[in-house]
């Protein structure tokens, strides 16, 4: 089991490992499905298929859907994310209706054809899943609890900056594989833990009322109230920030898995005043230079420390991924 009072926040780069697109390539994907120049006639099956949904399902006049979806496709080629390009638009409700449905169709679209999607009628994972970081925090998740589940629950909190439901709906499967459960009983338990997105998800997992099932494809005929549910930076509630920041308060051990550490993200996880009760700090960050490293860990102080004299150990490692992770600093996470 994890170390009480453990905090994993979870960036986009975590998306990988169950195939995921992030970063540049999500980015270029929503510029090629929401391109409508004439250019375009030799669009990919997955761009002529989020067109058809878009002409179905838009509450938009035709020509304002098209202007808006243009406009997405010609600037996001300039931003680092479609949530940074919806910010900067954020006056416009053509752009963030239509901006907000590519993130819902392609949150859906990854969830169908990721690592992660299992057959309804048989959840079985695929034993590869046990070489993701989360077949391998699953492990050490549940290395020596015994039938102490709900204690080994307790100790981690997550918050997930993303918009996709991996975590729960990868870890009810675990919890009713491994130990036994219903689905039903797993889901509750996971829905007891404390998990923060502070920007929305797509939807509610089974069993809660008017669920979403992973991947699923009714999700279509909900989009203007799941819309609604996608945040950007400037829209994350105030109960959102109260919450992460809360959670960072009560942390010993922050552990941050493909976070790109944004400004704007940090700011909703300073713990402010009082600060937090952090011991230590782990991040992954792959590929980062030396340099950059040490300007990162002197960031992550000064930001989640109080004063110099209060700074702990942080471990910044630019060589391992998040599965990677789990393996280097297995008996550092673990409670002893």
């Amino acid at each position: 089991m994890f170390r009480p009072r453990t905090t994993i926040v979870v960036g986009a780069g975590a998306g990988v490992d169950f195939g995921f697109p992030v970063g540049a390539t999500l980015v270029e994907r929503i510029a090629e499905q929401l391109d409508h120049s004439d250019a375009q006639a030799s669009a990919s099956n997955e761009a002529k298929a989020f067109r058809v949904f878009l002409a179905r399902h838009a509450g938009l006049r035709p020509a304002d859907l098209t202007e808006a979806a243009q406009r997405i496709s010609d600037g996001i080629r300039f931003s680092t994310s479609i949530d940074g390009f919806l910010h900067q638009h954020s006056d416009d409700s053509s752009v963030q209706w239509c901006g907000k449905a590519a993130i819902l169709f392609n949150i859906f679209r990854g969830e169908r054809t990721s690592s992660l999607y299992v057959d309804p009628e048989n959840p079985t994972f695929p034993l590869g899943i046990r070489q993701t970081w989360l077949g391998k925090f699953s492990q050490r998740l549940f290395d020596n609890c015994g039938d102490r589940v709900v204690d080994a629950l307790s100790r981690v909190a997550v918050i997930s900056f993303n918009y996709d439901r991996c975590f729960e709906h990868f870890l009810t499967q675990a919890l009713a594989k491994g130990f036994a459960l219903s689905n039903e009983e797993a889901a509750e338990l996971v829905g007891n833990m404390t998990i923060v997105h502070p920007y929305g998800t797509v939807g509610d997992l089974p069993p809660k009322q008017s669920p979403l099932p992973f991947g699923t494809a009714e999700w279509q005929s909900k989009v203007d109230d799941l819309v609604g549910r996608i945040r950007t930076y400037s829209e994350a509630s105030d109960d959102t920030y109260h919450s992460a920041k809360e959670i960072i308060r009560q942390t010993e051990t922050l552990i941050f898995l493909g976070f790109g550490f944004l400004p704007q993200n940090m700011d909703i996880l300073q713990p402010g005043e009082g600060r937090s009760s952090i011991d230590r700090i782990f991040a992954t960050a792959l590929n980062v230079a030396d340099d950059q490293i040490e300007a990162l860990g002197r960031n992550l102080g000064s930001r989640l420390f109080e004063s110099r004299k209060q700074i702990r150990p942080i471990s910044i490692d630019p060589a391992v991924d998040c599965a990677g992770f789990f393996d280097r600093y297995h008996f550092s996470l673990l409670d002893a």
